[in-house]
C-alpha cells in the first residue's frame, strides 16, 4: 500500500495544482477545547492557497452569509417594539390622510420583518397585525395615486412570505378583501415543496422539533411529507427543545427543495470574520461532516477546506470535494505532511471509486511498449548494417530504448495491478478526533 500511497499523493498534487479558478471553498475549524487563535487562522489561510485555487475570505463570507444571514453579524434581528411602533404609526398616518408618511412607516416595518422573521415567533400579537398592515399598505398605495399593479405586487410579496395569513374583514373594505383573496389564490396556484430533515436523526425523532418558515411555525418534524410553499424567497429555522438552528435562506421554485439542518453542529458553531469560515467550538456536540455538507450544498460550493487544531500550535487541514463519496477526509497518519510557518499540511487522499481506473498506467505502459518497438527497429537496423560490412556501428540507441521501454512497461503494469487491487477496496470510515472523520485505506 505504500506504493499506492505514493501514486495517490502524486495524483492529489496534480489535481490540486490544476483546480478551477472559480472553485469555491470555506473554512471549518474543529476545535476541541477552544477556537483556534487568529494567528493560526491566518497561517492556515496562507498555506491553503498553495494547494489550489480558492476564493477570498470576503467572497467566502459573502456566499455563506447569503444563505445564513446571521452568521457574520451583518444583519441582526430588528427590535420588536420598533416594528410594532412603525405599524401603529403607519395606521395612524393613514387615517390622518398623511399617505406618504403612512407609506414610510408601513414600508419600514414590513421590510424589517422580511429581513428578521424570527421576531414574529416571539409575538402572537404582532403576527395578528401583519395581514392587516399589508392590506392597509395596499389601500394606502392607491390613496397615493400609485399604479394598481405596483400596489398589488407589494401585496403579493407579502402573501408569498405569509400565505396562511388573512386580514380582518372588519378592518378593510370588501373590494380590498377581494383583491387580497385573489392574490392568495394566485400565489397558491404556483407552489413548490420543501422537505426539511434534522441531524442527528435521534434528535429529529424525539418529537420535540418544530419547523418555522418566515417566523411562523408551519410543521412538526419529522415531516410526514413535502410541505407546499409559495415560489419565492423564504427563511426557515428549526427548534428542537431549547436548541434553535441558524436562520437559513432558501429559494423555492417548481419541484422540491430538500434542506438538511445539522442542528447540534450549528448550535456549536460560530463565524470567523477574518477567514470567512466557521468554527465548530464544541465538536462533541456537533457533527463536522454534516455541517460541511449542509453549508457546501446550501452555499453552492464545490468543496471545502477542513481545518482542525493540532497541538502544539499547529493546524491540520485537508480538502473535501463535493463529488467525493467520503464526507470529511483527513489522511490517516502524517506521512505526507510538511511543516511550513507552524502549520501541518495534511494531504487528503480520496478513495478510488470502483470501475474508474486512472489512464496514467496505460499511458506509461504504452510508452514503454513504444520504446521497446523502437529498440527492436533500431536493433534490426544495426544487424542489417553489420551484415552489410558497415564500419563504426553503434548499438547504443537500441540498448537505451530497450532499457527505457522495459522500465516504463514494468512500471505501467505494476501501477495497473495496484489500481486494480485498490479499486476493489472500500474506504472504511472510523471516528477520528472529536468532530472529525478519518478515512482508512
Amino acid at each position: 500500500m505504500k506504493a499506492w500511497s505514493t501514486f495517490a499523493l502524486i495524483s492529489g498534487l496534480l489535481v490540486t495544482g490544476t483546480a478551477s479558478a472559480d472553485e469555491g471553498h470555506f473554512y471549518l475549524f474543529v476545535a476541541k477545547d477552544e477556537a483556534p487563535s487568529q494567528a493560526l487562522v491566518e497561517s492556515a489561510w496562507k498555506e491553503t492557497q498553495k494547494v489550489g485555487s480558492i476564493v477570498s475570505s470576503d467572497e467566502s463570507k459573502k456566499r455563506i452569509g447569503a444563505v445564513y444571514p446571521r452568521l457574520f453579524g451583518g444583519t441582526h434581528p430588528e427590535d420588536k417594539s420598533t416594528i410594532e411602533g412603525d405599524l401603529r404609526a403607519g395606521k395612524a398616518a393613514y387615517f390622518a390622510s398623511d399617505f406618504d408618511l403612512a407609506e414610510q412607516h408601513l414600508a419600514r416595518a414590513l421590510t424589517a420583518l422580511y429581513a428578521s422573521p424570527e421576531v414574529i415567533s416571539s409575538s402572537n400579537i404582532l403576527s395578528a397585525k401583519l395581514a392587516d398592515s399589508a392590506a392597509l399598505r395596499y389601500t394606502n398605495a392607491l390613496a397615493r395615486k400609485q399604479p394598481e399593479a405596483a400596489a398589488r405586487e407589494q401585496l403579493q410579496a407579502f402573501v408569498v412570505r405569509f400565505p396562511s395569513m388573512s386580514p380582518s374583514p372588519t378592518e378593510h373594505a370588501p373590494d380590498v378583501l377581494a383583491v387580497y383573496d385573489a392574490v392568495k389564490k394566485q400565489v397558491s396556484s404556483s407552489a413548490g415543496n420543501v422537505v426539511v430533515s434534522v441531524l442527528p436523526l435521534d434528535l429529529e425523532r424525539s418529537g420535540t422539533c418544530r419547523m418555522m418558515m418566515n417566523g411562523l411555525e408551519v410543521a412538526s418534524l419529522p415531516m410526514p411529507g413535502p410541505l407546499p410553499a409559495p415560489i419565492g424567497e423564504h427563511f426557515i429555522q428549526v427548534r428542537c427543545g431549547l436548541q434553535t438552528s441558524w436562520l437559513q435562506h432558501i429559494s423555492v421554485a417548481k419541484g422540491t427543495v430538500a434542506v438538511t439542518v445539522p442542528l447540534r453542529a450549528m448550535v456549536a458553531t460560530r463565524a470567523d470574520t477574518t477567514s470567512g469560515g466557521l468554527v465548530l467550538v464544541s465538536p462533541t456536540e456537533g457533527d463536522s461532516s454534516a455541517l460541511v455538507s449542509a453549508v457546501s450544498n446550501a452555499a453552492d460550493f464545490l468543496g471545502a477546506i477542513i481545518v482542525r487544531p493540532a497541538p502544539p500550535a499547529k493546524v491540520e487541514f485537508g480538502r473535501w470535494n463535493a463529488n467525493v463519496d467520503a464526507p470529511v477526509t483527513f489522511a490517516a497518519g502524517h506521512s505526507s505532511s510538511t511543516e511550513v510557518t507552524g502549520v501541518t499540511l495534511v494531504q487528503s487522499i480520496a478513495p478510488h471509486k470502483s470501475g474508474s481506473l486512472s489512464p496514467w498506467p496505460f499511458v506509461v505502459a504504452g510508452a514503454g511498449v513504444a520504446a521497446l518497438v523502437g529498440g527492436a527497429i533500431a536493433n534490426n537496423a544495426y544487424l542489417d548494417d553489420r551484415d552489410a560490412g558497415a564500419q563504426d556501428l553503434d548499438a547504443t540507441p537500441s540498448v537505451v530504448l530497450y532499457a527505457v521501454g522495459g522500465a516504463l512497461a514494468v512500471t505501467g503494469v505494476v501501477w495497473l495491478v495496484l489500481e486494480l487491487t485498490d479499486s476493489n477496496d472500500s474506504a472504511a470510515l472510523s471516528p477520528g478526533g472529536p468532530g472529525s472523520v478519518v478515512v482508512h485505506f
